[in-house]
């Protein structure tokens, strides 16, 4: 089990994964953020958040953020995948959409309403969400350890 309050001293938990695919996600990620923001939707994306190409800049600090973001959301979702014993590509396809859908989908939804975002930006950002978290789910699946 991964989580185990059996023993003298509390609980002890156990986040056994696949790094490897982890860090295969992690770079999913931005393969997919380059081609989903870049040729498939960059200009509706454009459009909507009212900016051109030229004044777009990707810093370190983006770019790094990008990084552990999307690592800490590979790992975790491959945790919730593992730990629960979830097998198969449809399992994975189906875990994943819903941890996105409960959780990702939905705070980001309740932040663009506050934050008065357009809602196309929010569709097209929960929409890549959806298809990486799906993607995870497939990989964790597929490959659950080494």
């Amino acid at each position: 089990s991964w989580l185990d309050c059996s023993g003298i001293g509390g609980c002890k938990v156990f986040w056994p994964v696949n790094w490897i695919a982890v860090l295969i996600v992690v770079v999913f990620s931005q393969i997919l953020g380059f081609l989903w923001y870049g040729p498939l939707f960059g200009k509706m994306w454009l459009g909507f958040i009212s900016r051109k190409q030229e004044d777009m800049k990707m810093t370190g600090g983006t770019i790094g953020g990008s990084l552990i973001t999307a690592l800490i959301a590979a790992y975790v979702l491959a945790l919730i995948i593992g730990n629960m014993g979830i097998t198969g590509v449809g399992g994975g396809m189906l875990a994943a959409a819903v941890v996105w859908i409960g959780i990702g989908a939905m705070t980001s939804l309740n932040a663009a309403l506050y934050s008065e975002v357009h809602k196309g930006v929010w569709m097209l950002n929960a929409l890549y969400n959806l298809v990486l978290f799906t993607g995870a789910g497939i990989l964790f699946t597929a490959w659950p350890s080494l």
